[in-house]
């Protein structure tokens, strides 16, 4: 073979005694290949230093093996956990699919002359769009029109999206302080946003107080940063918990929104020489089971490898049957029970 020339599924065929069908069937994962033709085929590949063709591969069956993620550019609007990625990078390899990036602002989004455009240069046969709130109506007009294999993350739809139970999430976490005793439960949160997440934990709070028959204590207050510049040391937050905690009917136990609110009122306790579980209980609602303080929160997590996972399950069906619509998944809250919430002192 010259050098000069590139090496071809025909050459890897040759190599392996087989046909240029049974290579594109073993280099694409389809099962019907048995073991043994597949080992054989894979030497070959690698003593030729074959590489498939994509663009030829897409130009052929109209596929590009790639699976977008749309992100917005406005902070605060696609959270991008490491291990939401993690999940959805496993899940595509294990399919033989790729990944690919896409971080477009509001009025690319909107442009109905730029949106089939759009979609070629995303270079995708579908779409996560990790765009929880503060979609433009005229996108999702536009997916449908293209119907555009497309899931919602993190965002409540009537169909085609994968979510977090955030009232569950609250309801779950209240309940398990009403089991350790407490009576006097407070919830926090700070006001950042229009996310649907806020109310929803907040509600859930409410239903499991109430269901008690418990009085709900609902403490959301409004900090003077914008949630992209929240830090510790820049922001009002650790003041507005002190202040709230130095009230003379403090409550025995506390469901924290996030981490957000859980790191400035450990700040603020331990500046008070406010003992925590001892004199406060404090339940937290997250994705991630760490903090900075080392501290550990008993935490009920939503976790966002799952919802990672069933976005690319999702996405999958959906290039199936893309004008199909996709009944909304939601992620259930797991309690991990630490060291932050004890039985109420009697």
């Amino acid at each position: 073979m010259s050098e000069n020339r590139s090496v071809t599924s025909v050459d890897v065929a040759n190599l392996a005694g087989v046909s240029q069908v049974t290579v594109s069937r073993t280099l694409s994962g389809k099962t019907s290949v048995s073991p043994k033709t597949k080992a054989r085929v894979l030497e070959a590949v690698e003593k030729l230093g074959y590489r498939p063709n994509s663009a030829a591969r897409a130009a052929r069956t109209g596929k590009t093996g790639n699976i977008g993620l749309l992100l917005s550019t406005v902070p605060g609007r696609s959270r991008l956990q490491s291990n939401f990625i993690r999940s959805i990078h496993h899940e595509l390899n294990h399919e033989n699919l790729h990944l690919t990036l896409s971080i477009m602002d509001k009025e690319e989004l909107s442009d109905e002359t730029k949106f089939p455009k759009l979609l070629k240069d995303v270079l995708a046969d579908g779409l996560i769009c990790n765009y929880t709130h503060g979609i433009p109506p005229v996108v999702l007009n536009l997916i449908d029109r293209y119907q555009v294999p497309a899931v919602w993350v993190n965002t409540p739809m009537t169909y085609d999206c994968v979510l977090p139970d955030d009232r569950a999430a609250g309801k779950l976490a209240t309940e398990h302080l009403i089991s350790l005793g407490h009576r006097n439960i407070a919830y926090m949160g700070f006001t950042q946003s229009s996310h649907h997440s806020e109310q929803d934990r907040a509600t859930g709070y409410r239903e499991a107080m109430l269901e008690a028959g418990l009085s709900p204590r609902v403490q959301m207050m409004t900090t003077d940063r914008p949630i992209e510049k929240m830090r510790l040391t820049h922001d009002n937050r650790v003041a507005l918990c002190r202040r709230f905690l130095e009230t003379a009917d403090r409550p025995t136990a506390l469901v924290a929104y996030s981490m957000t609110v859980t790191e400035p009122l450990y700040v603020a306790a331990v500046g008070m020489g406010l003992r925590i579980p001892d004199e406060l209980s404090v339940v937290t609602i997250g994705d991630d089971l760490s903090n900075p303080f080392g501290f550990p929160f008993t935490t009920v997590q939503l976790s966002s490898e799952d919802l990672g996972r069933e976005a690319v399950r999702m996405v999958l069906r959906k290039l199936v049957e893309p004008g199909g619509k996709q009944t909304p998944v939601t992620i259930p809250p797991v309690l991990k029970i630490a060291a932050s919430s004890q039985k109420v002192s009697t």
